[in-house]
């Protein structure tokens, strides 16, 4: 990678959190480096005890990065306030080790936030590998008609529909850009001083949520959360997250929960579970006769049952 400029001459600071995705971090700095021409940058990696060999790797290929290996796995928000407060960039890009990025996005993100003072929160265009459009951002926030039916996989099997994937914003062009309620962390960009004024990722969201509760906070604070459709990035998806996909499973209940308590009160959150318990004893009533027949469905019955405890409140990591 190029010589960084750093302190008060970096105009972005790119904040990477990894875990055991050595190869898809590697391309991600790659495409950094080859990318990001308009706008001096200095990247930070923060590691969450990969054993893959990440760390390593990184320091080898990429000598002027900033590594922060941390001993133990801290979670996506943790980790991302690490990183925001080693930089001091006036701009933050918050990137995912499985994107790759195009077109000189940093500077278009930059020049698109200096016309635009009262923009917080920038959010690029994020396509898949086939170049199809992630329809995960922008987004609509959160409600529990739109958990329901992400829950229930309605949204995944109909994901073009108003009824059952509005919250995704399906007929939205995005190629266009302008202001909207909720953006993905997988790619975002941050002004400094919007988050001194709001405040960091609420570190009690492990990993999911907390890219939509800040996106709320800074609205409610009087900052606009806006998108860019001619900034694009790549975005493989799951490349963490696949790993342990019924453990992420449990961490997205914890987090809409704790994302509906403290947005929408206890009663809404209450309803939320309540919604989840029934959907996970439908699961498990249809999983169970299977279960019997072949183990291959026994690990997705236990996930239900797990579900069904955290919703009921019998596990320690309730809610």
């Amino acid at each position: 990678m190029s010589p960084m400029p750093s302190g008060e001459n970096v105009q972005v600071s790119i904040v990477i959190v990894s875990w055991n995705v050595r190869q898809h971090l590697l391309a991600c700095l790659h495409s950094v480096e080859e990318q990001t021409k308009g706008v001096s940058f200095d990247v930070t990696i923060v590691d969450n005890a990969s054993t893959d060999g990440t760390v390593e790797a990184v320091r080898r290929a990429f000598p002027r990065v900033h590594v922060i290996a941390n001993a133990e796995n801290v979670g996506f928000a943790r980790a991302c306030n690490q990183g925001i407060r080693e930089t001091n960039g006036p701009h933050i890009l918050l990137l995912n080790p499985d994107c790759l990025l195009s077109n000189d996005i940093c500077t278009l993100m930059v020049q698109y936030l200096a016309a635009r003072p009262g923009v917080g929160m920038l959010g690029p265009h994020i396509r898949q590998l086939d170049g199809a459009d992630d329809l995960h951002s922008p987004r609509l926030l959160p409600t529990l008609w739109s958990d329901f039916c992400d829950r229930s996989g309605l949204a995944d099997r109909f994901p073009r529909s108003r009824l059952v994937a509005r919250h995704h914003m399906p007929d939205w062009d995005r190629s266009i850009s302008g202001s909207v309620e909720g953006l993905s962390g997988a790619c975002l960009m941050l002004v400094r001083r919007a988050l001194e004024q709001v405040g960091l990722f609420d570190e009690g969201f492990f990993m999911f949520g907390e890219d939509v509760d800040l996106c709320l906070r800074m609205r409610r604070a009087g900052w606009q959360v806006h998108y860019r459709g001619d900034a694009i990035v790549t975005h493989r998806g799951g490349a963490s997250t696949n790993q342990v996909r019924d453990s992420m499973v449990r961490h997205g209940l914890i987090s809409r929960q704790r994302f509906f308590r403290k947005h929408r009160g206890p009663l809404y959150a209450l309803a939320h579970r309540a919604v989840n318990a029934l959907l996970a004893v439908v699961k498990l009533l249809t999983l169970a006769p299977w279960s019997v027949i072949t183990w291959r469905q026994r690990p997705r019955a236990y996930l239900q049952w797990q579900l069904l405890c955290l919703c009921l409140g019998m596990n320690h990591e309730n809610p």
